[in-house]
This record gives C-alpha cells, structure tokens and sequence, in this order.
C-alpha cells in the first residue's frame, strides 16, 4: 500500500473545509405559491377584534345674531319732561296747550331718520322726521304746540325708522267742557287748520283773501270744504254771502258730516231754507225749501246751527227759523256747501267762523212731521210753524250776564290775559249777536218798553266790541287802546239798557 505524504498546511486547510460543511443547513424547499385571488370577488377585510371609533364631526362656526331694530314704549304727555306720561289711549281734555310725544328705540343702524305722522280721525295733521345720532336709547318730540291746533277729536300717531315702527293713540277730549266754550274759530288768514282745497273743471273750493271761497261751473252741481274735525255735539255760526251765479242756487252749513253723509242746513238768495240729510245716492229733506224773511237776498248772511244728541236748531240772522229731532247721525265733521240747480256760476264767500259747546237755552224743539224724499228742485215756499222763542225776561237777563263777562274778559285781555281771557269772550259775544227778535206789537206796554233798550243793547255789543271779538276770533293778539276804551264804554251803556230793560219787565 502506497503511502500519501500529507503536508501539515494541507492537512489543515481540510478540516476547515469539512468543519464549514458540517455548520451550514441544509436548504428548505421553495413554499408553493397560492394562486391570485379573482378579480371579481375582492376579499372581505377581516372582522375588526374592536369597535371602531368614529371620525371627528368637523365643526362649523356658527353667527352671533344681530339684534333686531325696535321701537317701544310711546308714550304721550302735556310737558317737555314727560312727567305724568300717558301710553295708548291717552285722554287730555279741551284747551291743553301742547301735546309732547316719547319712546324708546334700539338696534338702529347709525344715523338714523325717524318718521313720524300724526293723524286726526283719519285726517293728515303733522309730518316730519328727526335724525338720530345713536343708535340705542330714547327721544322725546312736542307734536302740537299750538293750542289752536289741537281740536277736539282721536290722533293717532306712527313713528317708524325703516321696517320698525310703534303707534299710539291719544283723545283731546270735550266731554266735561262746559256749555259755551269756545272750540274754534277760523278768520281764513291762513289754512292751518286744513280745510279740504281744491280746484277742476267742476268746481273749486279756495282759502284766499281771508275767506273760504267756494265755486261751481257746471249746472246742477255742488262743492264743498270740510274741517278735519268730527264732533257729536257743537253750536256752529259762519258768515256767508253769494257773490255770483243765480239767486235760487243754495249755501250753508254741513255738519255731523263723514264719508259723504251727514245733515246739511242751506239757504237761497231768493228767499228759501231747508234742511236734509245727503249720502253718495240720496237727498232727503228733513224740512222742505221754506220762505223766510230772515234771509238777506245779496247781502252777508250769518247762518248758525246747534245739535245736541238729537236735537237741532236753525238760525239765520240772529233769528231762530227752525227746530227738529232727529238721530241718524251722531257725529261728524263741519263744513260748508254750495250749489246750483239749471244755471251754473254759483260763488259764495264764508268767513267768521265759529264754534262752541250748546247752550241748552238755544235748543227748544218742536215737533216737525216724518221726512218726506223728494228730488231737490226750484225752491217752493212752504209754511212751517212759527219757531218757539224764550220769554223775554229769561232772554235780557241771559245777554245782561253776558255783557258783564264781556267786560270782565275785556279787562284780562287788555291787562295781558291773551288766550285764555280771548274763549269766553268770543263765546259771550256770539251769545248776545244771536240773541232772538220779537214782535212784540200785541204785547203789554211794559214788554214794549223794555224790548227796545234791549234791542239797542244788542246792537251797541255788536258794532263797539267788533274789533275786539276779531282780534280774539283771529287767534289773539294786542288789543289798542282805542278799541279798547270805545268798547269799555259799549259794555258800560249796554249793561244800563239791558237793566233799563228788566226794570221795565218787573225785574
């Protein structure tokens, strides 16, 4: 056997071999692949081990909200300080000097203009507009601060800035004013008391040269002027005269009169009266056209009628022509008509306006018969009974009284009283001009001798004390010294008359 000679160097390098095979694995198989998952049918996740939490709502950011504008708390009073303030409904009686509205208001945008409007009984009365300089807080306005404004009836008021708005209603109120107080009288310098103006092809109803002229162009026609007024109870008196058109076309006085109806009481140049009731749709006389020799044909005529509840009087010229009862219309505004039957061109001036609180004294009813309808026509004369008249005493006695608050109210007018001297003598001048006339021709001889001093007194109260009843009639003013010393003399000769006259009756 053949030895093999193993060097040292080889013999190691061969245990290294052998030692490195003996440490390393043998290699595992390759896994089988699994075969692709169809396309088709996508493979459920597995089922969750928890429960899953939602995501987080993203959060939207909301709006703060922007107050709303507002108005509130209107409130009314006879006072710049608001002391005594009155809400809705509020009541101030006849004769307040000025009315002062206030409110509270909120939200408004910056630099606001508030409206306000002022009604009375649906009729325009004020409209103006107040800039605001903040935005939140309270205002406080006067309204009204003429007392000649401020005529009986309901005011309501509205204050609106944009969308906002509040309203209020207040009365001037004639239920404790007392017989003959004087409510208003109107000289036509002005319309400030806004009587309804208007000019067609019809007819036109104008204040212009100190008087309300009313006149119609066409044929069977009428125009009127109405005082933005309603009253239930009144002693209205006006002086009247045609200037032009036909003698038979009529004028006079509408009263209790809204929405087209009411009662009217007219004259005729020619010699005629009558009294009715008139709607859109008919005229119907409450008393027939009736010859009066009351009536001034071509002259001035002053034309009065008193109305309390159901009972009227009529006068024409200081003499009472007619009284009646009637109730199919309890209140309503003022105003003053004129007309034409088959010719046109009827003009007729009004002026010296007034009216006042009734006087039981000047209503004494009598019983007319049922209102007959009949289409108006050419006047036709038609007796009524002769109007039912006080006894003298009653009569001179009342205008002696009156005389001597005429005199008194004169002393507080010339001394500085101003308006408030100026109501009760207007009231007490009208009382004596409209005392009533007697035949006294059949009487005894003492009604005799008293009726012409009292006559005569009436006559000097209405000439002397003129100019001071204009200056009062007119809203106030001075009175001069002249007027003032002839009518303090008038009162003086008057009131002698006048208990010349009771002396003579026994009294």
């Amino acid at each position: 056997m053949r030895r093999v000679r193993v060097s040292r160097a080889a013999l190691l390098v061969s245990l290294i071999v052998i030692v490195a095979a003996c440490a390393s694995p043998t290699p595992a198989a390759p896994a089988p692949t699994s075969p692709p998952a169809p396309t088709s049918a996508p493979t459920e996740p597995p089922p969750p081990t928890s429960t899953p939490v939602p995501p987080t709502a993203t959060l939207v950011p909301t709006n703060t909200p922007v107050p709303r504008p507002s108005l509130s708390r209107l409130m009314f009073a006879d006072n710049p300080n608001m002391t005594n303030a009155q809400p809705y409904g509020a009541k101030f009686d006849f004769g307040v000097q000025a009315i002062y509205a206030g409110l509270d208001f909120a939200n408004l945008p910056a630099k606001s203009n508030m409206k306000w409007t002022l009604t009375r009984d649906d009729y325009d009365v004020l409209t103006t507009f107040e800039y605001l300089t903040a935005t939140t807080g309270s205002t406080t306005r006067v309204l009204v601060d003429q007392p000649r404004l401020l005529l009986p009836g309901t005011y309501n008021l509205v204050a609106a800035v944009g969308k906002a708005s509040v309203s209020a209603v207040f009365i001037i109120d004639v239920t404790g004013t007392k017989p003959g107080t004087t409510l208003m009288t109107e000289r036509f310098d002005d319309n400030d008391l806004a009587w309804g103006v208007y000019s067609d092809s019809i007819a036109s109803a104008r204040v212009q040269q100190g008087q309300m002229q009313i006149s119609v162009d066409k044929a069977d026609s009428y125009a009127n002027s109405l005082l933005p007024m309603v009253l239930a109870d009144l002693d209205v008196s006006v002086a009247a005269q045609r200037t032009g058109g036909p003698r038979d076309g009529y004028y006079g006085i509408l009263f209790r009169y809204i929405r087209d109806r009411g009662y009217v009481f007219e004259v005729t140049d020619d010699g005629y009266f009558n009294v009715a009731t008139q709607t859109p749709s008919a005229y119907t006389p409450l008393i027939d056209w009736t010859r009066s020799s009351a009536i001034k044909t071509g002259q001035v005529n002053f034309l009065r009628v008193v109305a309390s509840g159901n009972k009227f009087a009529f006068y024409i010229n200081e003499q009472q022509v007619a009284t009646l009862s009637d109730s199919q219309y309890q209140h309503g505004s003022i105003g003053f008509v004129a007309g034409d039957f088959k010719q046109a061109g009827m003009k007729v001036n009004f002026d010296d306006v007034l009216v006042a609180m009734p006087q039981g004294s000047t209503l004494v009813v009598m019983p007319t018969k049922a209102a007959t309808a009949v289409p108006r026509g050419t006047p036709a004369p038609k007796p009524t009974p002769a109007p039912q008249k006080s006894p003298l005493r009653d009569v001179v006695a009342r205008a002696l009284k009156a005389v001597e608050a005429i005199g008194g109210a004169m002393d507080r007018l010339y001394g500085g009283g101003g308006s408030e001297a100026c109501a009760p003598l207007v009231s007490d001048y009208l009382l004596i001009t409209s005392s009533p006339e007697y035949d006294v021709s059949a009487q005894p001889g003492n009604v005799q001798a008293a009726y012409g001093p009292y006559r005569q007194a009436v006559q000097i109260i209405k000439q002397k004390v003129a100019p001071i009843y204009h200056v009062c009639s007119g809203g106030g003013g001075t009175v001069g010294k002249l007027d003032f010393d002839v009518a303090r003399q008038a009162i003086n000769e008057a009131g002698s008359l006048l208990t010349q006259a009771l002396n003579s009756l026994g009294q």
